[in-house]
């Protein structure tokens, strides 16, 4: 017996956790570039409105997919959709990092931790069910 995970409710985490960023994202835009980014750079509210409202509609697709009953096919592509933004959003977190756009104490933790659910994330996508 090795490591189990449930494919539906890694999809639950994975949309749990991209909806949560959405909505200080989307409620508390100031807050998100304070927390996040260089304190250099302007603030731009509605851009950043806009982009949580966009976070937010994918990770509730995810919540969505988690909490029915659904094909598993339809999950395990869900997984490999989520692992693959994941995966684009670690390696964009950690180029803003290294060009010095966002704060490098959080931006390194959280690229990493972005990396590991892409690979949870794309591990179970692809991953044949016995």
């Amino acid at each position: 017996m090795g490591l189990e995970i449930d494919d539906s409710k890694l999809l639950l985490l994975s949309g749990l956790a991209t909806t949560t960023y959405a909505m200080h994202a989307s409620f508390a835009p100031k807050s998100l570039n304070e927390t996040y980014m260089n304190p250099a750079l302007p603030v731009n509210v509605p851009m950043t409105r806009w982009f949580g409202l966009a976070l937010g509609t994918c990770g509730s697709v995810n919540l969505v997919l988690s909490t029915r009953d659904h094909d598993k096919k339809a999950v395990k592509d869900a997984l490999k959709v989520a692992g693959a933004g994941w995966a684009a959003s670690s390696a964009v977190m950690a180029y803003n990092a290294n060009e010095g756009h966002q704060k490098k104490e959080l931006a390194w933790p959280s690229a990493a931790a972005m990396a590991g659910m892409a690979a949870l994330c794309l591990w179970r996508g692809f991953k044949e069910d016995e």
